[in-house]
């Protein structure tokens, strides 16, 4: 087996491995997208999802996935902001939708 072969290899166990946290990051963060579209987001809610936002995006860096890291900084990002308007609650909801599908289709 090739020294590629062998990294693809231990890229997919690390993957298989971390998939269950990355998904639990997932369900923080949509929790909260889900809370804000509805009008009741708690600041406890929002803190804790910012910052699974903020490990998911270096998570999804090491394993390739560079512009669904970027989605998941931008999310960050979002729920870091003050202000949580019905535009931000729709651009959330977008970019949650696909950090999920590319996380699921991997």
């Amino acid at each position: 087996m090739s020294t590629s072969e062998d990294v693809a290899r231990k890229l997919e166990e690390l993957w298989q491995r971390y998939l269950p946290t990355m998904q639990l990051r997932l369900a923080s963060i949509q929790e909260a997208v889900e809370s804000l579209v509805a009008g009741n987001l708690d600041g406890e809610v929002k803190r804790k999802a910012a910052q699974e936002a903020h490990k998911l995006a270096g998570s999804l860096g090491t394993f390739g996935l560079a512009s669904t890291s970027a989605m998941a900084r931008e999310i960050e990002h979002l729920l870091s902001e003050t202000d949580s308007t019905e535009s931000i609650a729709r651009e959330l909801k977008k970019l949650f939708d696909s950090v999920k599908r590319d996380i699921e289709n991997r």
